[in-house]
Parts: C-alpha cells; structure tokens; sequence
C-alpha cells in the first residue's frame, strides 16, 4: 500500500487509521514515512510513479523495520520515518518515539486496543467510547490506565506536532 501526503499535518491521523482498519489478528504490518519532495508527477489515485527524496526515504525506512524484525524475530516499532539529512537528531528522536508507542501497543489486548482507537475517533471522550462500547465509563477509564494510553498519545502529540513542522514537504 502506498500514498503520498503533502505536508505532514495528516500522516499521523492517517496512520492511526490505517492501524485500526487493517488490524488483522496477529499480523504485523509496518509502515514506512518518508519526508521531503516527490520529484515526479504521480497518478492521485494509486501513487504509481512516486519518485524523490521521500518515496526512497519511505522505502528504506521500511527496509530498516524489515531488518530489525529479521535480527531481534519480533517487530521493534509498527512504522519507521526517514527525513532529510540536517534532520537526522528529529528523526531519531521520533523513531524512539514509535519504537516506545509500539513497545506500549504490544502489551495491549484485544478490548484495550479496541478502546484506545476509539478514543482517537470519538469527540466526546470516555463518555462517548463507553457509549460506543456500552461499558460503564469507569470501565474505559480503567482499561486507558491500565494499558498506559496517555503515554501512547502523548507520542502521537509529539509525532503529530514534528511532522507538522515538515510544512510543505511530502510525508
């Protein structure tokens, strides 16, 4: 799957959302981002013919998830970002990021990731994901604690914030 954001403000929402609908048990998929310009004129609809710093930017960033599965046999983050070379400090700090929001995500089950997305998705908060899930709102309360999902957005605020900042450049 490929797709190609100008500017980074949607890429984290976008991902997430992918992360929701393409949840199937137990396989892992990762995602690679890449910043910067795309070089090339691209079909809208399918992303053929991406080229530029941020399509190969992309790819090896799937290429080093890759990798680190094959070594440690297990999956050390659900998405990878590559950006330019004078921002190599922002992109570590950001992998580390994703890196510890996975290490979080891992440990969830099955009703605790099921909440947590929701939370992402419903404007009324705990009351309206207890709603959804027709669940007393302690219980969510409960569940987000538990699972340490206020860790897990404060790396979706900071990734949201960082790639904000890329402008006019391509995610």
């Amino acid at each position: 799957c490929r797709g190609v954001i100008s500017g980074g403000n949607g890429a984290v929402e976008l991902l997430l959302d992918m992360r929701v609908d393409m949840n199937v048990g137990g396989i892992h998929l990762g995602f690679g981002l890449g910043g910067g310009a795309i070089t090339k004129d691209i079909e809208r609809e399918w992303a053929i013919g991406a080229d530029g710093p941020a399509y190969y930017r992309a790819l090896a960033a799937i290429d080093a998830l890759k990798e680190k599965e094959k070594r440690k046999g297990t999956a050390a983050a659900f998405a990878r970002l590559g950006l330019a070379d004078e921002d190599v400090s922002m992109e570590s700090a950001l992998n580390a990021t994703l890196v510890l929001m996975s290490a979080i995500e891992k440990d969830w089950t099955e009703r605790q990731r099921q909440i947590a997305f929701a939370m992402f998705r419903n404007p009324r908060g705990q009351s309206g994901v207890a709603e959804e899930f027709n669940i007393a709102q302690s219980t969510v309360q409960k569940s987000l604690s538990t699972s340490r999902y206020y860790a897990y957005r404060q790396g979706v605020s900071l990734l949201t914030a960082a790639l904000g900042e890329v402008g006019g450049e391509h995610v």
